[in-house]
């Protein structure tokens, strides 16, 4: 019975999910949205050293002992824990130890996190439209082909002349350059509204309700990449 009880113990501790070198990170502080991005530069049992965090080229503000919320993405499937601070080092590689203080765990929920990025896009379907002197509405074909504004694992923006009816139900086709398939899943317009600046152009989000997990995985990956950019050395 012992021998059966070490058996299992060590066969849970063999699955124990562990973050592992050169692991890209999204980090966050407790309770906030915005995230910044790193990547683990030495791993131990319950101590990690992290490359500072950054959001384009802005370093997260960070204090010994503080906790921040920590996630990744292996294999399709999103994890997160929190850490507590350690030690900051602010000084070529700028670096941060931190203590993992929970369970690795799967993430149910989507991470939307939303960057600017300009990836070709297209926007095909049958919509209904207002016409301006009856006020009836008719429905025409719609094809948009342009590129994103921003995007995220669960949707996108894009500008555009034309004004999609918002809850108008649409397909996008979306290519990313990572030698994969192009994505394509069936959409929902969430806003249209005058774009900040532009009164010519309308900026559209977009809900890809219907993309895969393994889909939103890939668009999670080639976000983290993007992030990567701005984890340079500062210049001596």
């Amino acid at each position: 019975m012992e021998n059966a009880e070490s058996n299992t113990a060590e066969a849970m501790s063999a699955n124990k999910i562990a973050v592992e070198v050169n692991e890209l990170l999204q980090v966050r502080m407790p309770g906030e949205k915005a995230a910044h991005y790193s990547r683990v530069n030495d791993a131990l049992e319950d101590t990690i050293v992290v490359a500072w965090p950054t959001s384009r080229g802005i370093r997260m503000p960070l204090r010994i002992e503080q906790v921040v919320e920590l996630s990744f993405v292996r294999d399709g499937v999103s994890y997160g824990f929190t850490g507590l601070i350690q030690a900051t080092n602010p000084d070529s590689p700028p670096q941060v130890r931190v203590r993992v203080n929970s369970d690795i765990k799967k993430i149910q929920r989507r991470q939307n996190f939303r960057i600017k990025c300009f990836m070709p896009v297209e926007i095909t379907g049958t919509i209904s439209m207002e016409t301006t002197e009856s006020g009836e509405r008719t429905s025409q074909g719609l094809y948009i082909k342009t590129s994103t504004y921003d995007l995220s694992a669960g949707g996108l923006s894009i500008l555009h002349t034309i004004r999609v009816p918002e809850e108008s139900i649409i397909e996008v086709k979306l290519g990313l350059p990572d030698g994969g398939p192009e994505i394509r899943t069936p959409g929902r317009i969430t806003y249209a509204e005058r774009a900040t600046g532009n009164g010519s152009l309308y900026q559209m989000g977009i809900d890809c309700f219907a993309s895969t997990e393994w889909e939103r995985a890939r668009i999670i990956r080639y976000l983290y990449r993007i992030q990567l950019k701005s984890l340079r050395p500062d210049p001596e």
